[in-house]
């Protein structure tokens, strides 16, 4: 044995010297695309006895993995065996030092002389990665993503950033995955926030055509980010448009390429980190419709300037915010976003990027002023490496903070643009709107604003909730049309009807059982004896719990398809009834609608603290609850499978 790995060892050093100075050498070749970011090729050799890959490891901190034997290198569809490692210890315990990045050789068969690209099949520790299309040819930019229009790479960086749309109506939206690989990944999501909409779509994405699409209803502009395993990005869009979106799918690839030159940027100059960036990084997205210019140019500024910030970051910043008292925190605050509008000011860069970027500013520090208590306490959290949900499970005591005042408040006027339109049009929406519609102190109070954008949005804060659930009446009606602006009439119009529509489907909701606090559970999942129970706690104010649910619907008439699996769904009385009643007749299952009592009773016995959360049910009525599904859909998918089969 000991002179076989003596033998062994010898051999992969021959080749290794056999390989030097010959045939082909790629030095950090191109990657199109990756089920893994950690793992980088930096270095490819070809001769006639062998190729030879090294690759990069980065976790951003010491780890120990196991390099394991099956692995191999596909060219043109046919694959060539691994035959040694080089930089590896005889047992294959591979330790990454302290700097996070480890480096070590895989030798395989010799590939064609002539090959342009390879993948890697790579295992390590259990798992498995693919590097897809590990390009050969010495390319040094990804450039322009196969099948993007050609009238989509023109860019008009200089012009000003486009009013704000505010109209109402139906928006389509087309996503192009250009560069697609299914092994990546086989769905999206598509969050949208507008003025009165903040949704997250599901999607599918059919196989044939690498695209996936939806639709949905706005009133007013809307910021969209779209994520998916491998690439994200972020657009604009108009009410009543039909959007293309071409997402430049490389991106997975150059997520791999730019982590380790980030991990090396205290090794290298400052310029010569973000010029190799730029050269290896690729461009999100690409846009058309009416906010096509904004997305596109907005998208390829921070391409070319990945790593410049220009926001307040206060939560992760390494200030330690809850200890200031207010007025020091608010003079902090202003202080920061003055130092923020000058740098954006000073940063040459196009005028539509530092006109978003001073727009989102401005959402952000209004956001810091209106929730200054809730900013400080969550900047202790972080500070201290927890979060929400240690100060309910460890029963964490979060240290007094100096409670915000009406004089710091009133620090608000000091912050650009925030009554007007154009602040819908920064990447800060949900906040800034959030600071409006559901803080306390009113915005247009401690402003002193007696017209425009923020007081027309508080005086109909209340219609809006009433429109949703078809309550408006006459008197509200006349206010609506007294308003200087004719959108708020015409969009809580649109969605008082809507409401109508819904309402009229009948809604079939389930008797519950008249029970004690204890049994009640037991009493609802009895009837499915033998039968696979999924319960699904939601409300109707709980976006991420309709978004799973959304992403769970198309599955129940596939793959989920199946009589002996029982969907149930748990709502209670924080859900509006009339608004509860118009969104589960599109929701399959049996419906269960708790009092206050009821719903307190389930959260003390299984130690709910959050929803979504699901309790699955086997067939031989064990139970468990699976806090994990909320954050795993595929885990809930497989699970659920693993259940029907037993």
């Amino acid at each position: 044995m000991k002179y076989s790995r003596l033998f062994f060892a010898a051999a992969i050093s021959a080749v290794m010297a056999a390989c030097s100075g010959h045939d082909r050498t790629i030095e950090n070749p191109l990657v199109e695309a990756s089920t893994n970011i950690m793992i980088d090729v930096t270095r490819v050799e070809m001769c006639d006895s062998a190729t030879v890959l090294t690759v990069t490891f980065s976790t951003s901190y010491p780890a120990d993995i196991s390099l394991e034997r099956d692995m191999s290198i596909v060219a043109d569809g046919k694959g060539y065996a691994l035959t040694g490692f080089a930089g590896v210890p005889e047992n294959r315990k591979y330790r990454i030092p302290d700097s996070g990045v480890g480096t070590f050789d895989l030798v395989f068969e010799p590939i064609p002389e002539n090959t342009d690209a390879i993948d890697l099949n790579f295992s390590y520790s259990g798992r498995k990665a693919t590097l897809f299309g590990i390009d050969l040819t010495g390319k040094e930019g990804y450039g322009f993503p196969e099948g993007l229009p050609t009238s989509l790479r023109k860019i008009h960086r200089h012009r000003a950033v486009p009013e704000a749309v505010m109209e109402c109506g139906e928006t389509g939206l087309k996503i192009h995955l250009l560069h697609y690989r299914p092994e990546i990944t086989g769905s999206l999501d598509v969050m949208v926030s507008s003025l009165f909409t903040n949704e997250t779509y599901s999607l599918d994405i059919d196989q044939e055509t690498a695209t996936a699409e939806c639709g949905f209803m706005l009133y007013g502009p809307a910021y969209i980010r779209i994520f998916s395993d491998g690439a994200y990005g972020n657009a604009w869009v108009a009410p009543g448009d039909t959007v293309d979106i071409y997402l430049d799918m490389r991106q997975s690839g150059s997520f791999s390429k730019t982590r380790v030159l980030k991990y090396f940027s205290d090794r290298m100059p400052q310029a010569e980190r973000d010029a190799g960036i730029r050269k290896l990084s690729v461009r999100n997205i690409y846009a058309t419709g009416r906010y096509g210019d904004y997305t596109n140019t907005v998208d390829s500024d921070s391409w070319c300037n990945p790593d410049d910030r220009y926001c307040l970051d206060l939560s992760y910043g390494d200030k330690k915010l809850y200890a200031m008292s207010a007025d020091e925190y608010t003079d902090y605050v202003i202080s920061k976003y003055r130092d923020m509008a000058d740098s954006i000011a000073r940063s040459g860069l196009s005028r539509m990027t530092r006109e978003m970027l001073q727009t989102s500013l401005s959402q952000e520090a209004l956001d810091a002023i209106i929730n200054g208590n809730r900013v400080r306490s969550m900047n202790y959290l972080d500070s201290n490496g927890l979060s929400i949900l240690d100060v309910y499970r460890k029963k964490i005591r979060l240290p007094e903070i100096d409670t915000m005042k009406a004089v710091n408040y009133s620090a608000v006027k000091n912050i650009d643009n925030i009554n007007s339109t154009e602040m819908l049009m920064g990447m800060n929406l949900d906040d800034f709107l959030g600071s409006i519609q559901y803080s306390y102190p009113s915005v247009a109070a401690i402003a002193e604003l007696e017209d425009g954008f923020i007081p027309d949005l508080n005086s109909i804060n209340e219609m809006r909730y009433r429109a949703e659930n078809a309550e408006l009446d006459s008197a509200d009606f006349r206010k609506l049309q007294e308003m200087d602006n004719p959108f708020f009439l015409d969009a809580l119009k649109i969605m008082q009807e809507k409401a109508e529509d819904a309402l009229a489907a009948k809604a079939v909701i389930q008797e519950t059982p008249d029970v004690a606090g204890d049994a009640l559970f037991d009493a609802i999942v009895a009837p499915h004896k033998g039968k696979v129970v999924l319960v699904d706690f939601w409300n109707t104010w709980c976006q991420p719990c309709r978004a799973a649910i959304r992403a769970m619907e198309p599955l129940k008439k596939s793959e989920l398809a199946d009589d002996d699996l029982v969907w149930i769904y748990i709502a209670d009385a924080t859900s509006p009834e009339k608004q509860y009643r118009m969104m589960i007749p599109s929701i399959q299952g049996l419906h269960y609608y708790l009092n206050t009592e009821q719903k307190h009773s389930l959260a003390t016995r299984f130690g709910i603290t959050q929803i979504p959360t699901y309790i699955l049910v086997g067939r031989d009525g064990k139970y468990a609850l699976r806090e994990d599904f909320a954050h795993d859909h595929d885990l809930m998918v497989r699970t659920i499978l693993q259940e029907l089969v037993k």
